[in-house]
């Protein structure tokens, strides 16, 4: 249910329509409008400037994490668990973490294809053999 015209924040915006939020109690204006709130609203401001910051220091590894080698299931079972747990501790972004499984998953699928290649022709060159004799 909208609020009350006259429980309305006065400010009008430049495009000439007003506020739509409610006003602080005994001002005419909304705490983001009421020149008494301009301190806490910058200090807001600035913490959530800050908040957002740590969240895109924790988006990226550390610049000094080693490559990891990618060359056997084993090591790609160990590079998602390290993700894994930098993850749950907080020191990796979801969203990287997300992003690093996915990337492993391709890597899988990329050495499953390599050893199933290397299976057949070792079972052709078997058969080669046997037919040659």
């Amino acid at each position: 249910m909208p609020l009350p015209r006259d429980s309305r924040c006065q400010h009008v915006k430049p495009d000439g329509s007003r506020c739509r939020a409610p006003r602080v109690r005994g001002s005419p204006y909304c705490v983001f409008h009421d020149p008494g709130f301009a301190d806490q609203g910058a200090e807001a401001r600035r913490r959530g400037g800050l908040n957002r910051a740590e969240q895109l220091r924790l988006a990226v590894l550390p610049e000094d994490t080693p490559d990891l080698p990618l060359k056997t299931v084993g090591d790609i079972i160990e590079a998602v668990e390290a993700t894994f747990n930098m993850v749950r501790r907080g020191q990796l972004d979801a969203r990287i973490g997300n992003c690093l499984a996915v990337l492993c998953q391709v890597q899988l699928k990329a050495i499953e294809g390599s050893d199933l290649e290397q299976r057949i022709a070792a079972l052709e060159g078997r058969q080669n053999a046997r037919i040659a004799r």
